[in-house]
Order: C-alpha cells, then structure tokens, then sequence
C-alpha cells in the first residue's frame, strides 16, 4: 500500500529489482500511475497491477485483495506503506480529519494485514507482513498538532507483538520505523 510516491515507490523498485510482481496502491493521478506501473514492469521484466483501493474502506481493500488473488495468487510480501496527514492545531482538527487519519493510517493497515495473514495461514505457506511508519509513535514533534499521527503510529510501533502470534503459521509481521534525523 501506499506504492506510488515516496518511500513506498522507493521500496516498490528494491522488490522489483529483485524479481518480485508488484500492486501499486496509493492516491494521485490514475493515469500517472498507470504508466508508472507499466515502466517498472517493463525495467525490472516483472508483472504489476495498480488498485486505486482506498485503504479507508475495507470494500475496497477486499476488492483489491480479490484482484490480487486473480493476478498472481496471492501475497508474499506484503508492505503496508499508506499514510496520510492533517497537519493543524488541536484546537482547529475536526473529528472527520482525526477519523481520516485513523482509517487508513492504523485501521486499513490492520484490515490489509489481516486479510493477507488470514490467507497466508489459511494456504499454509509462508509471508512477509511489513508495517511501515515514522518516528511519530515513539516522539512527538512540537511544532505540530498531530495527535491522531502520534496514536495510529504508537500502535504500529507497537504491532511488533505480532509476530509471536504468527510466528507458528511461519508468517512474519513486524513494524518498521524510519528516522530521518539518522
């Protein structure tokens, strides 16, 4: 999730180059997208697909684990990358901009994990589950109201713990943080 830009493209291209078939998933320019989907299968000789799932919405993020299934049977490894931010102060957040954060930053990162792990089990085969977030979950930057950025995080951070639960389904699942200030 959350392959189209960033850090996420950037580890999309490492896959990639390693031989891995790839789902772009992420916001912006569908057809952009597109023909960066069709560049990176044409460089790294692989099969890609893009979802426009939002990963807000679990019908979406079903949608998109069926079309995954179709196209290369399932998932190996998966990449939970998608984030959002609201930046702005306590006094001026809105519930429906804390609740947007929440949804895909935290609750679509669990629902894609899930359905990835549930899967997994189910086949008897072996995965990667990786949670991507930032520094958020561990410190807090002053000049910014991000509360729920600060609380999705502290979960993923958190979500470590996982990986004893699949641990015996030969699954792995850990979380990643990155700090730029190294």
């Amino acid at each position: 999730t959350g392959s189209t830009s960033g850090i996420g493209l950037g580890i999309a291209h490492a896959l990639a180059a390693q031989g891995a078939n790839l789902v772009f998933n992420g916001f912006g320019d569908s057809d952009a997208i597109i023909q960066l989907q069709k560049d990176v299968a044409n460089r790294y000789g692989i099969r890609t697909f893009y979802s426009s799932a939002d990963m807000s919405k679990s019908s979406d993020i079903e949608h998109m684990m069926h079309e995954v299934a179709q196209q290369f049977g399932g998932v190996d490894v998966l990449v939970n990358n998608a984030g959002i931010v609201r930046f702005g102060p306590l006094l001026e957040q809105t519930i429906d901009q804390w609740r947007a954060v929440v949804d895909v930053n935290l609750t679509g990162t669990f629902t894609v994990a899930q359905a990835v792990a549930k899967r997994l089990v189910a086949e008897g085969r072996r995965g990667a589950l990786v949670n991507i977030t930032s520094m958020n979950g561990v410190t807090v930057l002053a000049q910014m109201s991000l509360d729920e950025i600060h609380a999705a995080d502290a979960v993923l951070v958190g979500s470590g713990s996982r990986t004893r639960e699949f641990a015996a389904d030969a699954t792995f699942l850990d979380s990643l943080r990155l700090d730029p200030s190294r």
